[in-house]
């Protein structure tokens, strides 16, 4: 189960504590990144004595059947050396949506192909625009400023996610 808390601090002081036990899916593993990312959720669960369940079957995975889980010695996590990133700054996936809160000119609005506010105003005009709000949310990064200034919005406010949406929805559609 996964559950989502609003913090200004990046981490839960000893979480592994909450934690009971941790089920992998490792059915397609052709990706280096997700083996090497599993090698190394599977080191950490170790040092810190969680129980873990790997599987390679879709449907054992599903139901959890742990009696179905591989023996951890069985999986291949061999990896090549990863490359130097080619990335040449961190984005602010957040940046958009913090600048549709603070901005009221549509004329003033960033315009990149997939990053830029105007390209957010499009998915106010359907129901399941949130749903693309909450996605990028749950996959920002860590500690950007637009997100820690969003959370602070969300506190000040008594907001929750979905409410700080309907918000920059009725914002935009009436300005527009």
């Amino acid at each position: 189960m996964e559950d989502r808390i609003w913090s200004d601090k990046p981490y839960i002081k000893n979480a592994s504590k909450y934690i009971k036990e941790i089920h992998v899916s490792f059915v397609d593993p052709g990706y280096e990144a997700y083996k090497r990312q599993v090698r190394s959720l599977l080191i950490e669960a170790k040092k810190k004595g969680i129980p873990t369940f790997v599987y390679t079957d879709k449907k054992a995975a599903a139901n959890l059947d742990k009696r179905k889980a591989v023996k951890l010695s069985e999986l291949d996590l061999k990896t090549e050396p990863k490359e130097p990133s080619r990335s040449f700054g961190r984005r602010d996936d957040m940046a958009p949506w913090l600048e549709l809160y603070e901005k009221n000119d549509k004329a003033h609005l960033s315009t990149e192909p997939f990053g830029g506010a105007q390209r957010r105003l499009q998915g106010f005009r359907y129901s399941d625009g949130i749903k693309l709000f909450e996605a990028e949310v749950h996959y920002s990064k860590k500690g950007t400023p637009a997100l820690h200034k969003i959370v602070q919005v969300l506190k000040t406010k008594k907001w929750d996610m979905k409410a700080f949406y309907k918000h920059l929805q009725t914002k935009w559609l009436e300005l527009a």
